[in-house]
């Protein structure tokens, strides 16, 4: 929707942002890992650790492969929409694209850090894209009536 109303420059702001955001999320939770657990605390610094040790390493690979795929779906995106024109369509394949994408390069990076088993990566990304794909084209109705309602505010603003 960003794209479609403010173009490509104030997509990629956005996405820049949500990625700076996200950074400092990670941040935060990979300095709380490294504080000790208060005297009356029921969690222990090893069980804090066994729980969030890994998010910032996570959210870091995580964040990464969103800010890559976001790139690329807001280019194809106003590429597809140039080209045929079709809102719906174009929302639907630059964003199926962008998930492989992204489901591609973390899967890729956790198998290259051997956090997950090398023979089950393939698996993997199916599955995570698979889903991915079903909820995105279970979201192409709710982006129209979005669409929808903003172009009906902005006709009456």
């Amino acid at each position: 929707l960003l794209a479609e109303f403010y173009g490509r420059e104030k997509a990629r702001f956005c996405v820049k942002l949500a990625l700076s955001l996200n950074i400092l999320i990670a941040l935060v939770i990979f300095a709380m890992d490294q504080l000790p657990a208060t005297h009356w605390s029921t969690v222990d610094n090893h069980m804090f650790h066994q729980v969030f040790g890994h998010t910032a390493g996570a959210s870091l690979i995580s964040v990464t492969a969103a800010y890559v795929s976001q790139r690329f779906d807001i280019s194809a995106y106003l590429f597809i929409r140039q080209k045929s024109g079709f809102l719906g369509l174009s929302n639907f394949c630059s964003t199926s694209l962008s998930l492989l994408i992204d489901t591609c390069i973390v899967v890729s990076i956790l198998n290259l850090f051997s956090l997950i088993p090398e023979n089950k990566a393939m698996w993997l990304i199916f599955n995570g894209y698979l889903f991915k794909l079903c909820l995105t084209a279970s979201n192409v109705p709710v982006f129209y009536i979005c669409l929808s309602v903003i172009k009906r505010i902005k006709k009456h603003s």
